[in-house]
């Protein structure tokens, strides 16, 4: 077995340039071979393309979701976390289903350990639970764990409503030194707000991220009550391509991580060029499309696993 399997046909990136002379061009590590758990029989009666399945939008799509106990296991991802997909997970990557928490947060930690095989990109994601981390006291551990404030973009998908955004927060390794004027107003720290729908971004979600990480940058300085304001850590909206229904915002969500992390990693990254050009950046043919690449995402990974016994 060779030290990388490649993915012929269209993948989640396409080709995505990687510094000045390194290309990602489909690439799997065994490293993270070694962390998932798969059953491609599973996973291919799930992604098979069912009348039936067109009408499970309401009970599988969109949001945190509950599932009974004993539903088949499809893929497994091991790592410090844990995301579990079960069958009934994937069916939304069928027709017109709205995207769950799992599979954002599957093709998330893929976006990123594709990056991590070849550099360590200051890159993290907090989990799509985290608004609902915040609200029960538990974001301080995820934000301790991840070393947020030696991350240069964290990336955060957010359900609100039935509705996929994109939350990234930019600079946040130069927080600190921002906060004693040592940094550059270009790389002061910042929020990217994405949305398909071109909605306004909603002001609770900014305030529970801002006292999120004002509390841990609190803790970090020693410093009491630490607050966090529009400006220290002020948000911009990225223009970006609308969606045509009502229903791939998952699906585009996704297609923005891409394109920024495609953006962010390459070393002429500038944030003002980036948002002056956002638009033509961040465009896509079609979201039927896209999502038919992250189904052949799934099952070519897949296919490289036996039925454990």
């Amino acid at each position: 077995m060779s030290g990388y399997f490649y993915f012929y046909g269209s993948f989640l990136f396409g080709k995505l340039n990687v510094g000045e002379d390194k290309k990602l061009d489909f690439m799997i590590s065994k490293r993270l071979l070694s962390k998932i758990e798969c059953h491609p029989d599973v996973v291919e009666a799930a992604l098979q393309a069912s009348p039936t399945r067109q009408h499970q939008r309401q009970r599988f799509g969109g949001g945190n979701q509950s599932y009974e106990t004993g539903q088949r296991l499809a893929i497994r991802y091991n790592d410090v976390d844990c995301i579990t997909l079960y069958e009934e997970h994937l069916t939304c990557l069928l027709f017109d289903n709205w995207l769950n928490d799992e599979v954002v947060d599957f093709f998330m930690v893929l976006l990123l350990e594709l990056l991590n095989d070849y550099k360590n990109y200051d890159f993290c994601f907090l989990p799509a639970s985290f608004l609902e981390s915040i609200k029960r006291g538990r974001d301080h551990c995820v934000l301790r764990r991840l070393n947020v404030f030696e991350k240069k973009f964290i990336l955060i998908p957010v359900c609100h409503n039935f509705h996929w955004t994109l939350v990234i927060l930019c600079y946040m390794n130069n927080m600190e030194a921002a906060l004693n004027g040592h940094v550059d107003a270009d790389c002061s720290p910042f929020m990217l707000f994405v949305d398909s729908l071109h909605w306004n971004i909603n002001r609770r979600i900014l305030v529970e991220l801002r006292h999120s990480f004002s509390r841990e940058l609190g803790i970090r300085l020693n410093v009491p009550d630490f607050k966090l304001g529009d400006n220290e850590l002020p948000y911009k909206t990225v223009r970006v391509p609308k969606q045509k229904n009502l229903s791939d915002c998952g699906v585009y969500l996704l297609h923005y991580t891409e394109c920024f992390i495609r953006y962010a990693v390459q070393k002429t990254f500038n944030v003002k060029q980036f948002l002056e050009e956002s638009f033509k950046f961040f465009e896509l043919s079609s979201g039927a499309s896209k999502r038919e690449n992250l189904r052949n995402t799934i099952l070519v990974l897949a296919r490289h696993f036996k039925r454990p016994a």
